[in-house]
This record gives C-alpha cells, structure tokens and sequence, in this order.
C-alpha cells in the first residue's frame, strides 16, 4: 500500500463531496503483515473512513495484526458462509469469529448468503450484516434506488423484518449490468429465539 494512498482518498473526497464516513475500503488480510500496512491504515481512519477486512478466514489471520489495526469489520469468507449452514466444523469458526470480533468491538459480515438457511442461521446468531445473492443480484445505481426505496417501505410497514443498511458496497463493473454496480448489505433484524446458542 502506497505511503501517500491516505492523502489521494482525501483529495478525492474533498473534490467529490462525499462525506469520509459513507466510504468504507476493503483490505484483505495479506495487507495486514506488511509493516508499513499499520500506518497507512491508521491515516485512512484520520480522514474519516471505514475499513473492512474482507475475506476474512482465508488468508493470514493474524490475530495480532488484527487486534491493532483500526479495522471496523470483517468480513467472513464466503466459504465459511455458504456451509455454515449444514457443516458444524464451519459452525465453530463462525461462532469463534463473532466471538472475537464482539470482544474486539468490531462489525461481522456475512458474505455470500445464497440461501433461507444461510440466512436464518447467521440471523440467529446475531451476525451484524449479511449480504449475497439471497437478497439481490448486483444493481446499477438506478435499479440499487429503486430497490432501496421498495425496502424501506416495506420496514416502515412492518419493522420487525430485515433492514436495509444506510451504505452501499461499491462492487464495481459487473456483467450483469453496465457501469458500477452496488450490491446493499442488509443488517439482520433481531433473532427469533435470541437465546438459542450459535452453532
């Protein structure tokens, strides 16, 4: 990660207008043990941002790198999530990540739920945010309003179901549809049985 990388996303906000705190940046794990990484992170944070550490699970984890660094979420591999479901060995990390991210202050996401199983389980266990084709395919920014405005009148009207979080994830080109897509992580709403053990 390039040392001036902090001081290109400032420019960039100033010049577009867009509040720091609606932008969240991904890193992946790999980043985390490179010395200068810590730095760099620690300016992102200073201009307002959120950072996300994505993929979590299947790179490096270090623990320590974890703990030190001013991360606001992480992000569980989609490969943990799509067998969290039916595997009990899948079920064990998953529990122990919400545990230690609940210990350390941090957001979990739940990447890649594709199905009412996937996420009626990561609803029970009181995953912070989910997000996968379950709930949308990949949107442009004309379809990602729409669907956005439809969500929220079905929340006002019935506030027990699944919300829709306030910020997108900037996904990118997608093939699907032209230009960038957005995909809208939905925060879980709270569990049926809140006192049913994870996993």
């Amino acid at each position: 990660m390039e040392e001036n990388f902090p001081a290109r996303v400032a420019n960039i906000l100033e010049r577009s207008g867009l509040p720091p705190e609606v932008l969240e940046l991904e890193i992946t794990e790999s980043l985390l043990v490179k010395d200068e990484a810590l730095a760099v992170l620690l300016k992102l944070k200073a201009v307002g941002v959120s950072l996300a550490l994505d993929d979590f699970g299947t790179g490096y984890s270090n623990l320590k790198a974890i703990r030190e660094s001013p991360i606001d979420r992480l992000k569980i591999d989609r490969g943990f999530v799509s067998c969290s479901a039916d595997d009990q060995q899948a079920r064990a990390i998953t529990a122990a990540i919400l545990a230690m991210a609940d210990g350390l202050h941090v957001k979990v996401v739940a990447e890649g739920v594709e199905t009412a199983e996937q996420h009626t389980y990561f609803k029970g266990c009181r995953c912070d945010e989910v997000q996968g084709f379950f709930y949308s395919r990949p949107l442009n920014a004309d379809s990602a309003e729409n669907f956005l405005l439809e969500k929220t009148r079905v929340n006002e009207q019935d506030p027990g179901s699944t919300t829709v979080t306030e910020a997108l994830t900037i996904e990118g080109d997608c093939a699907d549809s032209p230009g960038p897509s957005l995909e809208a992580p939905l925060k879980i709403a709270e569990p049926d049985c809140p006192n049913e053990p994870c996993g």
